[in-house]
Parts: structure tokens; C-alpha cells; sequence
């Protein structure tokens, strides 16, 4: 949602402004409207100057327009340069312009949540509701994640009552998602609210709770719609055969619902009906929105049963959509199994000419390959082609730093991740590809803690920055502080990498016990990894 926050066009007309001086040291104080926007916005638009010194000129000029358009633009210029009583009041003068205003009730909810004034947001909010029985309020949700933690229940406690007597959808959604978040019974609120007031086909994008309370429904009351989205919530509660049971009558009722179609026929795959999928899938060959997904799937079947000729003339006509680059990855592939592995290359400029807006992602899928066929020379060569085009792309200088990181290259690698940090110092994957080369590959650790710590800021529970957290720390010698973030990263993901560093921080303790439980069960995750193998040789055998 747009709101009236950030500015609004003004026109003042010029004719009745007051001429502003150019000399002398006489401070001007214009009494037009026109001479008052004039001068605020020159204090806006100086780099040198004071921007707070607009509020009042555009408080005043408000205050002299019937104009609510005005009104809103001082609302925002004191919000963004002012106090919090400069924001009130010309807040209070646009209200008064345009007290039905939806924007100005919206910027209301705003300016109320920024000064924890629950009740006086609950009243904006009411307005709005009371304008639109369908009125959208999901726009409120990620306002009220950055309330402060201690204030957030009594937030949702006052939603939660306004909710209750009301069918409006969008808003319970708000207040069992929030509720959810906070560990609170959102489930049970939303299952009192669903049958205190019915809204069962408004449900169609929520999941949480409506199972149960939609299976109990006649099936007089199920739209199709109703039908679709329950099948889907039960596929992904795990119950794969009653979706497939459900779908199929749905698809037999209407046999133009495409998409449902596409639901089933990936049903059938997972289940082992390769026959129905197939059936389905080339239903949907005359779908013009479907046509490349079926053969997609219907490439990935070919391939499955062997028949390879099949597979590559399927994959070869998907020409919709990101499936694109993943079709000409298994293209690749089926190169090599047919011992034509240079056809890979061939297959891949060809897609980088029908579909130009893809081809940096057809680059790095096409290094990848290379990667994986143990060529590094090809896939720096190809990558730096690839550049030479896309200088700014990010994910192709990224894929050519690891390779250059792959062959000790540190100071190529360093380079082109400094590139992306050049034009975005908050990319995660960078300043974490960076800390982590340099922690591992130079003894430049302060500079890597620096780097690793902004990564981790932008993403706490990343288990790779934590690992490299971890890693860097270990490098510093500061072994206990290193470990907690070892045993979480390891606790999200069970990596090979990561048995290795946090097997490394027990080992170093003088917990080998541990150490060999931990490198045991990243075998169990990568059988032949070199990592885990080169540390335990390191350590072992010093």
C-alpha cells in the first residue's frame, strides 16, 4: 500500500508568490501560499541547507489552503524532518481538510504506531474499516513486526477485539499471523472467528486453522475455489492422496482449471502414477500459460524412464518463463550422457540468443556445469565473457570470485567482490564471501570479523554465516566464543563444511569424542568430503 507519507505533488501557482531576495540581510518571511511553498521547498532541495526550516513555512501555508493535497505534503514533510508534536499538527490540519480522507487515516495509523498510541491507531483503523467492509489491511502487518517487542501484545490484544466483530478477512489474517508470531493461540482465534462469522471463501490464500473448519463444511457450501485451496493445504500437510482424491473431482468437474491440472499431474509423479501425469500434463500442451511447464515435466518423465532422444526434444521446447534456464541445465546433462558433452555449450549460447533477458542467469547455470565437469579454467573464461556484457551483474561476479576463491586466487576474488560491494556495501552473500575467503585463505582476521559481523546483522540465522562467524573466531583463537555459533548453524543445517569448522572447535577444546561424532555424521551427509578428510588429517597428524 502507497502512502501519503513520502510527498505529494503541489503546484502552487507562481503569480501570487512573494519575489524571494536575493540580497541583503533581511530574513524573508513571505505570507503567500505561493511564496511560502516556494521557499520551503528551496530549503528541500539545498544539499547545504536546512530542511526543517520548510516545516513551518509549508504548517502555515496549510493552514491558509483549503487545499487537503497541501495538507498531506506538510504532514510529510514534518515527519520526515520535524518533531513528533510538528507531525500532529499538521496531521490534525489535514484531517480537518479532509476528515474522510483514506490516505489521511492511513498516514494516522502510521504517526499513532510510531508514538505507541494504540488507542488512537485503533480509532484510524476503525475509520477505515468503516469506509470498506473489504477494506485491505495487510499493509499493517510488517508496521506492526518493528513495534518494539515489549508493546507488541498490547497491539495485538486491541486488533484482536476490533477483529472479532468484524468479516473483514485481511484482518484476522493480520492478527492470527502476529498472534502466531508471538506464540500466542492464533489458531484457536482465527477457528472462534471463522465460525463466528462464516468467511470460509475469503480463505482461499490462508492456511493456519481453516482445515479443519473447512472439511467440516456441506459440500453446499464449497465453492470450487474452496475445494482447490483445501486441496492444496492438505498436499502440503503431507496428505498426498487426499489432495490427488479431491483434485481429480475438481478437475472433472471443470476441466479447464489449468492450474489444478498442473497440481495433480506433479501429484501423480510424487505418488508413482507416471501414466495419469502424463495424461495430464499433455492436456495441458494446449494451454498457452502451461504449455512450457508440461513439457518441463513431461522432459523430466523422458528422462526418468531412459528415453533420452524424448527428453531432449522436450526440454529443448520450453521457452517460457525461469524453467528456461533449468531445462537447458538438464540439457546439459543429457550431453553427456549421450557422450556429447560439447553439445552442452552449443545448447546454451542458443538459449542465451532466443531469451537475452536471461542470459546472465544461463551464464552462471553454464559455469556451474563447467564447474562440475572439472574444467575451472572454462568456467573463469566463460564467467569473464559474461561480464564483459553484464559488468554490473552481481550473481556472475559472485560466481567467478568463489572460482577464482576455488583456485587461490585471492586477490581476482577479492576484486570482484569488492565490485559488488561497490554498488550495494549491504549485500549479505558478499560481505560474507569476502570475510569468509579472507578469514580462511589470509591472516587478515580483524578485517574478515568486520565483514562477517555486517553479514550476520543483515541474516542471524544464516547457518553459513554463522559458520563463518564460527570460523573466523576460531582463525582469532578465541575458541569458546566461536563454538555457540558452530552449534547453531550445525543445529539449521547439517553440512559437511560445517562438521568440519565446528568438529575443528571440539578437537581444539580437547573434546575429540565429540569431534569424531560431529565429522561422523557429516560423512553421513557427504561420504567422499575433502573438507572433513583434510581436517582430520591436519589435526591428527600434525
Amino acid at each position: 500500500m502507497s502512502l501519503m507519507l513520502s510527498g505529494c505533488e503541489i503546484q502552487p501557482v507562481i503569480a501570487e508568490a512573494d519575489p524571494i531576495p536575493t540580497t541583503g540581510t533581511t530574513r524573508y518571511e513571505p505570507s503567500s501560499v505561493g511564496g511560502q511553498l516556494l521557499l520551503a521547498e528551496a530549503f528541500l532541495q539545498d544539499p547545504d541547507g536546512d530542511p526543517a526550516r520548510a516545516i513551518p513555512l509549508y504548517e502555515s501555508a496549510a493552514r491558509q489552503s483549503a487545499d487537503p493535497a497541501l495538507a498531506a505534503r506538510a504532514t510529510a514533510v514534518a515527519r520526515q524532518y520535524g518533531s513528533k508534536e510538528a507531525t500532529e499538527r499538521a496531521l490534525a490540519v489535514w484531517l480537518e481538510r479532509a476528515p474522510m480522507s483514506l490516505q489521511a487515516h492511513e498516514a494516522g495509523f502510521v504517526i499513532a504506531l510510531e508514538s505507541n498510541d494504540s488507542a488512537r491507531a485503533i480509532e484510524h483503523l476503525t475509520t477505515l474499516l468503516d469506509a470498506s467492509d473489504d477494506y485491505k489491511t495487510q499493509w499493517i502487518s510488517s508496521l506492526l513486526s518493528r513495534a518494539p517487542s515489549e508493546d507488541r501484545q498490547l497491539w495485538i490484544s486491541r486488533l484482536a477485539e476490533l477483529a472479532k466483530a468484524r468479516a473483514n478477512t485481511s484482518l484476522a489474517m493480520v492478527v492470527t499471523e502476529q498472534m502466531l508470531n508471538q506464540g500466542l493461540a492464533g489458531k484457536q482465534w482465527l477457528d472462534d472467528w471463522l465460525d463466528r462469522h462464516a468467511a470460509y471463501d475469503a480463505l482461499l490464500l490462508y492456511r493456519p486453522a481453516a482445515i479443519g473448519v473447512l472439511k467440516r463444511l456441506p459440500r453446499d457450501q464449497q465453492s470450487i475455489d474452496v475445494r482447490a485451496q483445501l486441496a492444496r493445504w492438505i498436499g502440503l500437510e503431507g496428505d498426498d492422496q487426499g489432495a490427488l482424491t479431491l483434485l481429480s473431482a475438481i478437475v472433472a468437474e471443470d476441466p479447464k482449471r489449468d492450474r489444478d491440472r498442473l497440481t495433480l499431474a506433479l501429484l501423480s509423479i510424487q505418488l508413482g502414477d507416471v501414466e495419469a501425469a502424463e495424461t495430464h500434463l499433455k492436456r495441458l500442451l494446449a494451454s498457452s500459460e502451461l504449455r512450457s511447464t508440461a513439457y518441463y515435466h513431461l522432459g523430466d518423465l523422458a528422462r526418468l524412464a531412459g528415453d533420452q532422444t524424448r527428453a531432449i526434444d522436450r526440454f529443448l521446447r520450453v521457452d517460457q518463463g525461469e524453467l528456461i534456464v533449468d531445462a537447458r541445465k538438464h540439457l546439459a546433462q543429457l550431453a553427456v550422457e549421450t557422450g556429447n558433452p560439447e553439445q552442452a555449450g552449443r545448447w546454451f549460447q542458443e538459449a542465451r540468443l532466443l531469451y537475452p533477458h536471461l542470459a546472465p542467469n544461463l551464464y552462471v547455470a553454464e559455469a556451474r556445469f563447467l564447474a562440475g565437469r572439472d574444467n575451472p579454467e572454462a568456467v573463469i573464461a566463460r564467467l569473464s565473457e559474461a561480464i564483459g556484457q553484464h559488468p554490473d551483474n552481481p550473481d556472475l561476479r559472485y560466481s567467478r570470485a568463489l572460482a577464482y576463491a576455488e583456485r587461490n586466487q585471492i586477490e581476482d576474488a577479492e576484486r570482484d567482490l569488492r565490485a559488488i560491494l561497490a554498488l550495494n556495501p549491504d549485500s549479505i552473500d558478499a560481505l560474507n564471501a569476502l570475510g569468509y575467503t579472507l578469514a580462511d585463505q589470509t591472516d587478515r582476521f580483524d578485517e574478515a570479523l568486520e565483514l562477517i559481523e555486517k553479514a550476520l546483522n543483515g541474516a542471524p540465522d544464516s547457518p553459513a554465516i554463522l559458520d563463518s562467524m564460527g570460523w573466523v573466531l576460531l582463525k582469532l583463537g578465541r575458541l569458546d566464543e566461536a563454538l555457540p555459533y558452530f552449534e547453531k548453524a550445525w543445529t539449521t543445517m547439517q553440512d559437511h563444511e560445517i562438521a568440519a569448522h565446528y568438529g575443528e572447535a571440539l578437537w581444539r577444546l580437547g573434546r575429540q569424542a565429540e569431534a569424531w561424532e560431529i565429522w561422523n555424521q557429516g560423512f553421513a551427509s557427504e561420504p567422499e568430503s575433502d573438507i572433513i578428510k583434510t581436517t582430520i588429517e591436519r589435526l591428527t597428524n600434525p
